[in-house]
């Protein structure tokens, strides 16, 4: 578990400071924690009462003050607590949370950068490249996201793409105390919707695209896409960099008034790549910007980087590094783990491990594929469970129509059965081959039982994870590992 405590108390006056608050029973106390959990408070901390989809944080106030919570933020009075507790009523709890976390630990984004990236797609890679860049550059740099957080050479796990008020802020506060000058973040419409990053404000916000995923929390398309379009409002970003390929192009900005940098591949933009050319291990563009032409070299394969290299391009131009070291900093960018991860054991085929989990990420790893294939696509991939079942039968159709076969598994079930959600996404197979093998182990040993010479291999969904949610237990697994011990037993490795 990330610790986030400083060894301190603070004045709950100091706490206060930029938090528009009304109180009843004030008085100054001193406090040594910070927490939404009435499991976890402890003696003189705070309890933050936030409102969930089914739980109400202001439901357990009185076990969290049972557990030695002096003091509450919440959006309602309690009126039978004991007079000893000092209550803070704000209009929005969970904004006032975010403001708390930085407050506790003094504010560390206001000495640093930060870049922030959002989109359903490209997010973690083009959080890399942003960093390799920089770091070309000779420029201290920190990277947030879904692989975790790397800082000063060193890697801190993290459970959610932008983690939680407490441990962000203690993130940036290690950040800032090891000296870094830019952070590069990932965003989630969760993070944004939930107000995870206040009171932060971006020097630049980069929007990758929007396609269906997450429709299990926010229902429709309008609404996830409002959540995404909120880094662009309310002065959350001094420079907006879009995907002018995108159709929410126009949306992202309709409420945006700063400067703004456009990349694409279709349409007029700022930033233009052209004579695209790709291969199963890099992609070379000629890049077409209002001060020139340049080559664009990258040592990563997939079309759908060239718009992670573009973006990447826009944020460091906007910054002020000089095109010859972005160029050649995007030339120095290695395979991430779990994005077009090649896994190479001798073998005379392809086997390719991608964090492909929604229908539009799947859609463009298997064209990837089909574009260095020597012969067929074999696709394996599932669906998670507890998440957003619309998209099953639509990632069956996508497989169905590009893959030359298709072995449908297990991904993360969670909660579901598994073989319901193959059922689901089987609905979505039409006339092309495929089998269902809901072990995801079998599966895979499965495609590589099948796979000829010139075959490529695309191993979805699951990417850098390295376990399986099944029942609410996270069990070991790791899809390249799987492939490795295959080769292994083989005598290949």
């Amino acid at each position: 578990m990330m610790k986030n405590k400083l060894e301190e108390t603070m004045q709950l006056s100091t706490l206060l400071k930029e938090i528009e608050y009304k109180s009843k029973k004030f008085r100054e106390i001193s406090i040594k924690g910070i927490s939404n959990d009435s499991r976890k408070i402890e003696l003189d901390n705070i309890y933050v009462c936030l409102r969930g989809l089914s739980v109400d944080g202001h439901d357990y106030a009185h076990a969290a003050c049972n557990a030695g919570a002096t003091c509450l933020f919440l959006e309602e009075y309690i009126e039978d607590l004991e007079d000893n507790i000092v209550q803070i009523k704000v209009d929005d709890s969970r904004d006032a949370y975010s403001r708390l976390a930085s407050n506790w630990y003094k504010n560390p984004h206001k000495s640093l950068k930060i870049i922030a990236v959002t989109g359903t797609n490209g997010k973690t890679t083009t959080t890399h490249i942003i960093k390799t860049i920089l770091e070309n550059a000779g420029i201290k740099t920190a990277v947030l996201g879904t692989t975790g957080a790397y800082i000063a050479g060193e890697k801190y796990e993290q459970k959610l793409t932008t983690p939680d008020p407490m441990d962000f802020h203690y993130l940036l506060r290690i950040i800032a105390d090891k000296k870094c000058e830019y952070v590069v973040m990932e965003v989630s419409a969760h993070a944004l919707y939930l107000k995870k990053t206040e009171p932060v404000k971006f020097i630049a916000a980069i929007f990758t695209n929007l396609t269906q995923d997450h429709l299990d929390d926010f229902e429709t398309m309008d609404n996830y896409k409002n959540a995404k379009k909120m880094l662009f409002q309310n002065h959350k970003c001094s420079t907006a960099i879009v995907n002018s390929d995108d159709e929410y192009e126009n949306f992202m900005l309709s409420d945006y008034h700063g400067p703004v940098i456009t990349y694409g591949t279709e349409n007029d933009s700022d930033l233009f790549a052209d004579n695209i050319q790709c291969s199963f291990s890099d992609v070379n563009y000629e890049l077409k910007t209002n001060d020139g032409k340049y080559n664009v070299h990258m040592r990563i394969p997939g079309r759908f980087n060239v718009y992670n290299s573009l973006a990447s391009i826009g944020v460091c131009m906007e910054i002020g590094i000089e095109m010859d070291s972005i160029l050649d900093g995007i030339e120095k960018v290695n395979i991430i783990d779990g994005r077009m991860e090649r896994v190479d054991c001798g073998q005379e085929y392809m086997v390719v491990v991608d964090y492909a989990h929604s229908p539009d990420s799947l859609k463009s790893v298997l064209k990837a594929a089909c574009g260095f294939t020597k012969n067929r696509v074999i696709s394996v991939f599932g669906c998670g469970g507890d998440r957003d079942q619309l998209k099953r039968p639509i990632m069956g159709s996508i497989s169905n129509d590009i893959a030359d076969f298709t072995i449908i598994t297990s991904d993360n079930p969670r909660t579901e059965d598994p073989d319901s959600i193959i059922d689901m996404i089987e609905k979505g197979m039409r006339d092309n081959e495929y089998v269902r093998i809901t072990d995801r182990e079998k599966a895979i040993r499965q495609s590589l039982d099948i796979a000829q010479k010139g075959d490529v291999i695309v191993i979805a969904g699951k990417g850098h994870e390295t376990y399986q949610d099944v029942m609410g237990k996270k069990h070991h697994f790791d899809d390249r590992e799987i492939v490795r011990e295959y080769f292994k037993e083989k005598g290949q490795v």
